[in-house]
């Protein structure tokens, strides 16, 4: 079960290591830069759709079902 406590637990631990180094990097905690990066995108979603895949979510609600699965 992931440990909701840390909002990077649940990352794969490549990405989390390039979290953390974009947090240690701009001198912000990582807890901070995750919703940062969610509402981003979801702005690319809703201002340039063309900019993704046809469907851009199934594969990250994929795995996020993966994960609350464990």
């Amino acid at each position: 079960m992931p440990d909701h406590s840390d909002p990077l637990a649940a990352l794969e631990p490549g990405i989390r290591r390039d979290v953390q180094s974009i947090a240690i990097s701009e001198g912000v905690p990582a807890e901070t830069l995750i919703p940062e990066i969610v509402a981003a995108y979801v702005r690319l979603l809703r201002e340039a759709p063309g900019a993704l895949p046809r469907n851009p979510l199934a594969p990250l609600a994929a795995g996020a079902r993966r994960r609350a699965d464990k």
